[in-house]
């Protein structure tokens, strides 16, 4: 059978979180919105992308202008994005073993091209079309539906809790990440199949 893997990207193969958090700084100042203090932050890592929206203080339909605003910035400062050490070593040795290797992210196609590019495993990897905000979990089950994959041979990635939400709804297996964006013991109560600490802990597990 078949074995897939679907990554998130910033947060879980990216270390983005640092420009992520410069990119709203530059988002609130041109908008008008709370700037996130480390404090404040450390708190919004215990939560939902909801109580994170709460706490902007936008509208539901403010928030896919106020994200396309925000992939712009990052596009333009995606030089500074590295990859976590280990990873590049993972996604080689997961395609030499024949994985069907994916990336499912809310973050642009060209940002995510361009930095794979930079450190050569972009032809090991596919990315999928951005979802909605909430939608992973019908990005993981049309990708099933359409490759005929065992649903028990898939595994979901990802730094947040909404990846979790995603994976399971989808049917699919989970490991939750603990260096990215989400606080562990949030994560921890979402009940991913694996939580890992380090990318050699996440080697273990799928290689």
């Amino acid at each position: 059978m078949k074995n897939v893997v679907i990554f998130d990207f910033d947060g879980t193969i990216a270390d983005a979180i640092p420009l992520f958090r410069e990119v709203y700084s530059e988002i609130a100042e041109n908008r008008g919105l709370p700037q996130m203090d480390e404090q404040t932050y450390l708190e919004l890592r215990k939560g939902s992308i909801k109580d994170v929206v709460k706490w902007v203080g936008i509208r539901s339909w403010q928030l896919p202008f106020v994200a396309n605003e925000g992939r712009k910035i990052f596009a333009k400062k995606s030089a500074q994005v590295k990859l976590f050490d280990g990873i590049p070593e993972l996604i080689q040795r997961l395609y030499k073993d024949s994985w069907d290797i994916y990336v499912l992210s809310l973050n642009s196609e060209q940002t995510i091209k361009k930095v794979l590019k930079r450190h050569g495993i972009s032809d090991f990897m596919i990315i999928l079309r951005r979802p909605p905000i909430l939608g992973k979990s019908s990005s993981i089950k049309k990708l099933v539906r359409k490759n005929k994959y065992q649903k028990s041979n898939v595994w979901m990635v990802g730094d947040e809790l909404r990846d979790v939400e995603a994976g399971k709804k989808a049917g699919v297996k989970t490991i939750s990440v603990s260096w990215g964006l989400q606080d562990k013991d949030a994560l921890k109560a979402k009940n991913p199949d694996f939580l890992v600490d380090k990318v050699s802990e996440l080697s273990k597990i799928l290689v």
